[in-house]
């Protein structure tokens, strides 16, 4: 099997591998961290969330606590949170499909312009840089992996990003980093201390 071909396998198969999920979030605005999260979810959709504020970790209440019926993975805050614990976006998209094709043969949303396979933090990863094609087509608009990539600019002046840096990780087929490599355009976010119960 390709490296590609495993990319597409691992974001399409997942959630697997995994019983309890802990990791810290830091999610990006314009190259600007714009918040910290630290995160501890179950498959059964069980989460605790605390924030990074003024310099301590404040626990509270996630607006969702509950499982993203089309993936079968908790939900918090926003379909940001599924998507990088399923990332089938990454694979073959959502809003399209092709009866009685196998999804192996099918041109997917991405195109490679590097991949490897790496070690990080003792995890063997996945590692690439990737350009979205029009397919590109996110779990939820508002909040897409590759935010700022064609089609899916959220508001000007941002225009739209030609490159992602994407990395999954082997095991489970979770999505630990996402960010435009174009600077200044849109969203992204890098998974820390990810720790991982089977």
């Amino acid at each position: 099997m390709t490296e590609t071909a495993l990319f597409r396998r691992l974001a399409r198969e997942t959630p697997r591998g995994w019983s309890r999920l802990r990791f810290e979030l830091d999610v990006f605005r314009d190259d600007v961290r714009d918040r910290r999260q630290r995160i501890e979810l179950t498959r059964d959709g069980s989460v605790r969330l605390a924030d990074w504020a003024e310099g301590d970790w404040v626990e509270r209440e996630p607006s969702e606590d509950m499982l993203e019926p089309r993936l079968g993975v908790p939900m918090w805050d926003s379909y940001h949170g599924p998507s990088l614990l399923a990332p089938r976006e990454l694979a073959d998209g959502f809003g399209w499909s092709w009866p009685g094709e196998d999804p192996e043969t099918l041109p997917g949303p991405l195109r490679f312009k590097h991949l490897a396979m790496i070690s990080s933090g003792g995890r063997k990863m996945l590692d690439a840089v990737v350009q979205p094609t029009d397919d590109y087509d996110p779990l939820c608009p508002c909040c897409p992996l590759l935010d700022g990539a064609r089609g899916h600019v959220q508001q000007p002046p941002h225009k739209p990003a030609k490159r992602f840096t994407v990395r999954l990780d082997v095991a489970t087929g979770v999505c630990v980093i996402a960010r435009p490599l174009d600077r200044h355009v849109g969203y992204g976010h890098v998974l820390r201390r990810f720790e991982v119960d089977p």
